[in-house]
């Protein structure tokens, strides 16, 4: 053996153990496989790797080396490297080490030999365990799958951030919370970390800028919230990062990122709504102040300070008896107190200036868990308010005693509901009714007048604004009547309206009045009455003078002598009614005499009857029992004359006139619609007659003195008619309708039966 060969040799085994080292520090093993012999070599450190321990194997061998579900890929990949001829191959897969069993992880490498021809012959291989790096990077995987789903349940943006030694700047990591607030693709963002940088709002980029470099300088944790325009819409976010310094000068950030724009929104529209509610309480006519716990002022409004005259520093920071003079102060802590203790002590007045009042209402602060934080409360200055009250008291008590003492009957009524609401003592004994008996009812239900008349007074109010001098009659309470002019005005007292009525009585003013007229109408008829007495007298004087001569003319004729005494008795009877007709002439003089009213009227209808017209039927229709009156027969005489011959004179083709005697009782109700008669029992005399009637305007015209319609009207006149039924203490009604007739029903005193 040569000394070169020797050589060569050596310097082959010792670049062998050269290689073997090499693969040992890199945890390679290297093969070889010779295609056209079908033989494998290994090195020892590919056999350690895979736990085998023979230099040689055959190809059935190696494929139980890998794991079963990666074979697949490992025959793939030699089929394309052999007959694809492609020159390089490099896979990663699991094996099963044959010595132990254990799953390890190797990185394969394979270069194709290719012949003359191009075709693979050899194939040189090398595998690395690299079973430490995948368990790394599966562990690391797990903690990155730990950590995306900790930041997928957080509200909040994750991210990592790299700021290297060298200048350059990149994302490590960002959450799917980060990538969805700023609108922006994962990828994205790990490729270009200025998108989400440039997403700050343009007014915002300087502060922005410079926040992060003072941070970056200090090696401080970053905190910004500011304005970022995303997705076309402003958003508000609230940034924070910690800094981690590694000794290359690499600095990486930690950081969160939240959208706060709801925050924001929120924390807006309470500024504003406590800006509009400072404003709304600088606005107020009252004063508004608030306190803490301890009592002390933190807020007054502009009203607390002009109404107190101090100003805000003398009040901020300040006690709350502040607001108050020294002698209101123990009071004013005392309320305080007693409001914070939850205790609702209502409104109360005290004093904050001297001459000042005002009313307080004080009510309690909470924070967010209901705890007490202090008090809000309202003053009112009240010091006109009580001022006029005072005034008004003192009013009041001037309008009681004139009403009290006011010698004209008054009365207080609700001007809506008509109810009496005060009366004097002066109305109680005109009305003879209690006070208590009035209040809370109206006139009508007490029956002081009617509801017509009511109206009537309520419309002249209303039209004219007050009631002077309107007559009514007047009601009391034992159902007598008097007249009364009334005179009213509507006042306001607190917060109601009532009308102030005054009643005057004027039944004796206005009896004298009646008796003024009734005398002159009396003395007209009179008048008339005496000279047609005395005319008819004359008359009568000269036909019984006459009468008498032809009687002295005719001693002896029997016959004559008969119509001479028919004529002397009629005649008789004319200067007995010339003789009333001249009694009444000189002034109406009665002698009242006791008679029952029926006989009355029986003993005239003979009489009657000789003055109506033969077509015209009397009938009579009298009580059974017996109804006696006091009145002067001659009188009673000529009214029954009077209205006999109205009613003949109202049937031109004749007719029936019907005379009735009753007993009649006035009820209450009726007498309070008809105010001239008073309730009670009546002697009723009624004439009754089918003729023409009178229209509504003749009827009440009709007791006017001399009034007639167009018949003759041959009677004393109803004037005359009811001059003498009123004095004889009675009533006349009449009722009439044009064409069906006319009722004269004459309402008299009974009188009791002497003896």
């Amino acid at each position: 053996m040569s000394d070169e060969y020797i050589h060569e040799e050596f310097e082959k085994d010792a670049l062998f153990a050269v290689l073997s080292e090499a693969e040992n520090l890199a945890n390679v093993g290297g093969w070889e496989w010779d295609i056209r012999k079908n033989k494998w070599t290994f090195s020892d450190n590919w056999l350690r790797i895979h736990g085998f321990s023979k230099r040689h194997l055959e190809t059935s061998e190696l494929l139980k080396i890998a794991h079963p579900d990666d074979r697949p890929d490992i025959q793939k990949a030699f089929d394309k490297a052999i007959t694809e001829n492609a020159p390089y191959y490099e896979i990663e897969h699991r094996i099963i080490r044959q010595d132990t069993g254990e799953k390890r992880y190797v990185k394969a490498y394979g270069r194709g030999k290719l012949d003359s021809d191009g075709k693979v012959v050899k194939i040189y291989g090398a595998a690395q365990d690299i079973t430490e790096r995948k368990r790394a990077e599966e562990a690391l995987q797990k903690s990155l799958t730990r950590y995306n789903e900790l930041a997928a349940n957080v509200p909040v943006g994750v991210y990592v951030f790299w700021i290297r030694a060298d200048g350059r700047m990149e994302f490590e990591y960002v959450s799917d919370r980060y990538c969805e607030i700023y609108q922006l693709d994962r990828e994205d963002v790990l490729s270009d970390f200025t998108l989400a940088f440039d997403t700050v709002h343009p007014d915002e980029r300087e502060d922005h800028l410079a926040s992060n470099q003072k941070a970056f300088h200090d090696r401080k944790p970053f905190i910004w919230e500011g304005r970022f325009i995303i997705g076309g819409e402003l958003c508000w976010l609230h940034v924070e990062s910690t800094p981690e310094v590694f000794a290359n000068g690499d600095t990486r950030w930690f950081g969160i990122i939240q959208d706060i724009t709801d925050r924001k929104v929120a924390e807006t529209a309470l500024r504003q709504s406590e800006q509009k509610y400072r404003n709304f309480l600088n606005n107020l006519d009252d004063g508004a102040y608030e306190t803490d716990d301890k009592g002390n002022l933190t807020y007054v409004n502009k009203r607390t300070m002009v109404i107190t005259g101090k100003k805000a520093e003398d009040l901020l920071e300040k006690p709350f008896f502040a607001l108050f003079t020294k002698e209101s102060q123990v009071l004013a802590m005392d309320a305080h107190i007693r409001s914070m203790n939850g205790e609702d002590i209502g409104p109360y007045e005290l004093e904050v200036k001297e001459g000042a009042i005002c009313q307080f209402k004080n009510s309690l602060l909470r924070d967010k868990n209901n705890k007490v934080i202090g008090i809000f409360g309202i003053m009112r200055d009240i010091t006109k308010q009580r001022r006029a009250e005072k005034a008004l008291e003192e009013s009041e008590k001037k309008f009681r005693t004139l009403f009290d003492t006011s010698p004209q009957a008054s009365a207080l009524t609700d001007i809506e509901t008509g109810k009496i609401f005060d009366v004097n003592e002066t109305l109680c004994r005109l009305s003879k009714f209690a006070k208590n008996e009035l209040i809370g009812k109206t006139t009508t239900e007490l029956g002081f007048y009617s509801q017509d008349a009511r109206n009537r007074f309520i419309h002249e109010l209303k039209t004219r604004g007050s009631v002077d001098g309107m007559e009514m009659d007047f009601r009391i309470k034992d159902g007598s009547v008097f007249n009364s002019r009334i005179f009213a005005v509507p006042i306001q007292i607190g917060d109601k309206r009532y009308i102030l009525t005054s009643f005057y009585d004027v039944t004796e003013v206005n009896r004298m009045q009646d008796l003024v007229q009734q005398s002159e109408r009396l003395q007209a008829i009179a008048t008339l009455a005496g000279g047609v007495a005395h005319e008819f007298n004359n008359a009568l004087t000269s036909m019984m003078g006459n009468m008498e001569l032809l009687r002295l003319d005719f001693p002896e004729h029997e016959e004559c002598n008969g119509y001479f005494e028919e004529m002397k008795q009629s005649g008789l009877r004319m200067s007995h009614l010339t003789r009333q007709l001249l009694a009444y002439a000189r002034g109406g003089q009665y002698q009242a005499k006791l008679f029952e009213l029926a006989e009355f009227v029986e003993e005239n209808i003979s009489i009657l009857q000789h003055h109506i017209k033969s077509s015209v039927r009397i009938e009579t229709h009298f009580s059974e029992h017996k109804i006696f009156v006091k009145a002067d027969l001659t009188q009673m005489q000529l009214i029954l004359s009077a209205l006999v011959t109205n009613s003949d004179e109202a049937m031109d083709n004749g007719g029936t006139i019907r005379l009735t005697v009753r007993k009649k009782n006035v009820e209450k109700a009726f007498s309070k619609a008809h105010f001239e008669i008073k309730p009670g029992d009546y002697a009723c005399l009624t004439i009754q007659d089918n003729g023409k009637g009178m229209s509504d305007e003749e009827k009440d015209k009709l007791f006017d003195p001399f009034f007639t319609t167009k018949f003759q009207g041959r009677g004393m006149g109803m004037a005359a008619v009811y001059g003498i039924v009123k004095n004889h203490d009675g009533w006349i009604f009449v009722d009439s309708k044009l064409g069906k007739g006319t009722t004269v029903s004459i309402y008299l005193p009974i009188a009791e039966m002497e003896g």
